[in-house]
């Protein structure tokens, strides 16, 4: 079995032209395949130098940001990820939201215009909140609407809604 996940992983990273020693890997553009989901799922956590994803522009689904999620959540190295415009909806923020709560490293995960309706954000803010001992695991709005922009903290992380397709989550 490792063997062949190692065949996977060495057979996508060659074929998208990435190395394991690479800081950044920037699959723009890149039609993903449900192999092509696994087979990334299963190379970000081999990658241990990893720390910037761009997976813009591939069509992930729902079902591929689930797999994706579950990498993501035991994945100890990456700090930045993007997954815009893709078509992620609520069941897929529903697994990233769930994945950002068990990793610790995540800094900014920027989901721009996916198919996530406001109950998927609002999920996605309440559940990557990061426990803090020295406050409530409430979140609160902390700005007005003013441009467009609506700002909420939750212990150490701010949430950018700067339309109803944009969402970026920074987490410190």
């Amino acid at each position: 079995l490792q063997s062949a996940v190692s065949d996977a992983t060495s057979a996508f990273l060659q074929e998208h032209n990435l190395s394991m020693t690479e800081s950044k890997w920037d699959l723009n553009g890149c039609q993903m395949t449900d192999a092509g989901v696994v087979a990334l799922a299963k190379s970000i956590l081999q990658a241990g130098t990893l720390r910037e994803l761009c997976v813009d522009n591939t069509q992930l689904t729902d079902q591929g940001a689930c797999v994706f999620a579950d990498a993501l959540a035991h994945n100890v190295g990456l700090e930045t990820i993007c997954l815009n415009h893709n078509w992620i909806s609520d069941a897929g923020a529903r697994a990233l939201a769930n994945a950002v709560k068990q990793n610790t490293t995540l800094k900014k995960l920027n989901l721009n215009d996916n198919r996530i309706t406001d109950t998927g954000r609002l999920h996605l803010q309440m559940q990557s909140s990061r426990p803090s001992p020295s406050t409530s695991s409430m979140w609160t709005e902390t700005g007005s609407q003013t441009q467009g922009y609506k700002h909420y903290r939750t212990h150490s992380e701010t949430v950018e809604l700067t339309s109803r397709h944009s969402l970026l989550l920074r987490l410190h």
